[in-house]
């Protein structure tokens, strides 16, 4: 029992340090979601943007298709480069960024790869609060 006992102990241990040290401690989505956000300027690159960070999923507008845009395809880096270098994104196209249920943009760029504009998700957290339905 005793043993049982002080493994329970040690793995309580391991985890709390493993939260201080790892930097878990310090992670905070929320915090990093304003950072992004109060760091996007209207007319940055596409590749400052992800520099920043990363998007997940690219989409491109199709006015035709439910919401406005296509399905989302995976973010590749030489497949944006490509479609501004060769025209293919007349519409330009958009990154999503979700971090929290209350931190959530889709990035607009043009077809140049510039930033146009954000616009916020609506996620499912804010649709379970009534959000989706006021003015």
């Amino acid at each position: 029992m005793k043993v049982i006992m002080i493994l329970i102990v040690l793995a309580i241990a391991v985890v709390v340090g493993l939260y201080y040290v790892g930097g878990v401690s310090t992670l905070d989505p929320a915090q990093q979601a304003t950072e992004f956000y109060n760091s996007l300027q209207t007319g940055m690159s596409w590749e400052q943007v992800v520099a920043m960070k990363a998007p997940k999923k690219f989409f491109l507008p199709n006015p035709d298709a439910m919401g406005g845009r296509t399905q989302p395809q995976e973010y590749n880096e030489q497949v944006i480069r490509e479609a501004i270098q060769n025209d293919t994104v007349p519409g330009g196209f958009m990154f999503d960024y979700m971090f929290t249920g209350d931190h959530a943009w889709t990035l607009n760029f043009d077809s140049q790869g510039r930033l146009t504009g954000t616009e916020p998700i609506l996620t499912t957290k804010q649709l379970f609060e009534g959000k989706a339905f006021q003015q």
